[in-house]
């Protein structure tokens, strides 16, 4: 199934770039509709390359052409203001509230995003309910790596 979906869906593609001069596109971003938002795209296999979609190329869904440009829209008013980017990264508190176990990984998780978007990570003990109120205050996006409790 994945193979005749491979060859329905990504193969004409190909074809049509390789026309216009692109031979290996790095990208693939679908936009499905209906019950073709359930095919794992990703998992789409080229019989010939005898690889997954995802081995030869990144693969993104996307809802809608206006989702994917509001997304793209956003990135490049934060690349273009600075103001914009207030990015506050925090997890595995310590100590972690309510006698919950410290989080495999969660601070490695915290850390790597803080790194990639460039900004300070707030973990351990700084990563206090005073921290996270400000964080969440002056912040227009936010990463908790922590447990989550509905009161």
């Amino acid at each position: 199934m994945l193979t005749t979906l491979h060859t329905l869906l990504v193969k004409p593609a190909k074809e049509f770039l390789k026309k216009i001069g692109v031979t290996n596109p790095r990208n693939w971003i679908f936009m499905p509709q209906g019950c073709l938002s359930l095919i794992p795209f990703h998992a789409l296999y080229d019989e010939v390359e005898k690889k997954f979609l995802i081995e030869q190329a990144a693969v993104g869904v996307a809802p809608s052409f206006r989702a994917l440009h509001n997304c793209f829209y956003r990135q490049w008013l934060c690349d273009k203001s600075p103001a914009l980017r207030k990015i506050f990264v925090a997890g595995n508190p310590k100590p972690m509230g309510g006698r919950k176990p410290q989080l495999q990984g969660a601070e490695e998780e915290v850390r790597e995003v803080a790194a990639i978007l460039g900004v300070e990570p707030h973990v351990g003990t700084d990563c206090s309910k005073e921290a996270v109120r400000q964080g969440l205050s002056k912040s227009r996006i936010v990463l908790l790596a922590t447990h989550g409790m509905a009161l």
